[in-house]
């Protein structure tokens, strides 16, 4: 898969400075702040967007819960689910899907699991159409980002209920769950590799510094660095049980200033994208 946003969409819709004592890039006020998926969903024009938002969560979340389910259970999944899952993504409008992120979740540690794959699935493959990929790659894409974490099924309850941040035990535990979960899925025959790449590698750093394997730059399979951002904005514009949850100019100012965490070219186009009208309408 080689992806090559274009110019106009590789292009950030914020004005950057840079910090003069910490060297690090840092944004000036931007010119709007509804990010496509704006916090404030109570605006009028966001209603009908919400209302969409909540019944595809209604309707899709019994197949995510019985996807993980029978992970947790005999460490496999049904691929007809998430197959079902999958297909009323991408059935649904960009903006109707992407407004997921801004649906309430759960704070529970199971749950929250289950509507995090839910929306990652959903901001993948909303992002992979604004890069003007193939249906057919959007499509694995959407089964790469709800899949992501089925490893974290193989991991103790207790572990994805902390209330707190992990200590250094609990953490080295938990990132072993990319591993896991590629375990799972390359059970499934025939399953894309496109699949199997977003669930093992999308812990990885473009600089080197992720996990499990330290892959640099074009090391990590571009499937993945797609979904690392999706995995991370979701993430940050999400309420855990030890954090609130940012908003997406908060979300959005953080990743840029991660220097080294994502692929510039492709993080670009997904604050162009994340930023654009289109996502608004």
């Amino acid at each position: 898969m080689d992806i090559k946003p274009t110019a106009q969409r590789a292009t950030i819709w914020v004005d950057r400075r840079q910090d003069a004592d910490s060297g690090a890039d840092v944004l000036k006020p931007m010119k709007s702040t509804a990010l496509g998926i704006d916090a404030d969903f109570r605006l009028p024009h966001r209603t009908e967007q919400v209302r969409l938002a909540r019944q595809l969560v209604k309707e899709a979340i019994p197949d995510v819960r019985h996807l993980f389910n029978r992970a947790r259970r005999y460490r496999d999944i049904q691929y007809d689910s998430a197959g079902r899952v999958v297909g009323k993504l991408m059935s649904r409008r960009p903006a109707d899907v992407v407004a997921l992120i801004g649906a309430e979740k759960p704070k529970d540690g199971r749950e929250g699991t289950l509507f995090h794959s839910l929306a990652v699935s959903a901001l993948v493959i909303a992002f992979g159409r604004g890069l003007g990929l193939s249906e057919d790659t959007v499509g694995l894409l959407g089964f790469g980002g709800l899949l992501h974490d089925i490893g974290k099924m193989a991991l103790p309850t207790k572990l994805l209920e902390a209330s707190g941040p992990l200590d250094t035990a609990e953490l080295m535990l938990i990132r072993t769950h990319p591993e896991l979960g590629h375990e799972i899925l390359r059970q499934i025959k025939n399953i894309p590799k496109v699949v199997l790449d977003i669930c093992l590698y999308h812990h990885e750093r473009f600089d080197g510094s992720g996990y499990p394997y330290g892959l640099v730059g074009a090391e990590i399979p571009e499937a993945a660095r797609i979904a690392a951002i999706c995995d991370v904005y979701d993430a940050l514009t999400t309420t855990r049980p030890y954090k609130t949850a940012w908003s997406p100019y908060e979300a959005i100012d953080a990743m840029l200033r991660s220097t080294g965490q994502f692929d510039p070219v492709l993080l670009n186009a997904f604050v162009s994208w994340i930023t654009s009208d289109g996502i608004t309408q």
